[in-house]
């Protein structure tokens, strides 16, 4: 993010059709905050009009290079029955949040966050813990173990 003072933030202001004090414009991807302040000087022929603020220019966001894995996803423990679980975005705190469905594990049902990796991607227990790794397979199929050993597969 760039931060410049310049004089001309009230020409800005109203080139831009921001009004006096503050306002921001959404200009080809990038968000133009514009805040100013004026002050005027009165002498015996009239008066002179300052102008001083700032202009911040902040690149527009970039989108979650994981939204392809977004979604509703089957996860299947071998030797048990097939659950849900619903790959989500960012929270506040920047975890990706994940909620399972039908899970008759208990490690599985605490399942409550993700993050995707370079080889496929890690779930997570409430407590941050990693509860499996998950190896993205040429199939589209994800494949992994949980830390016990059994094997897991995760698919649309």
């Amino acid at each position: 993010m760039t931060l410049r003072t310049v004089l001309l933030a009230p020409l800005f202001a109203a080139l831009c059709g921001c009004a006096s004090g503050g306002s921001s414009a959404d200009v080809d991807g990038t968000t133009v905050t514009a805040t100013t302040s004026s002050a005027g000087l009165a002498g015996p022929l009239g008066g002179v009009g300052i102008g001083v603020g700032t202009v911040e220019l902040a690149p527009a966001p970039e989108p979650d290079p994981a939204a392809g894995l977004f979604g509703p996803w089957t996860l299947a423990r071998a030797g048990d029955r097939v659950c849900m679980v619903d790959l989500g975005s960012r929270n506040a705190v920047g975890d990706h949040t994940a909620k399972t469905r039908r899970c008759t594990s208990v490690e599985l049902a605490r399942i409550a966050l993700w993050t995707p990796t370079p080889e496929g991607l890690i779930l997570y227990d409430f407590e941050r813990r990693p509860v499996v790794t998950l190896v993205a397979q040429p199939t589209g199929v994800y494949e992994g173990a949980m830390f016990d050993g059994t094997r897991l597969t995760l698919w649309r």
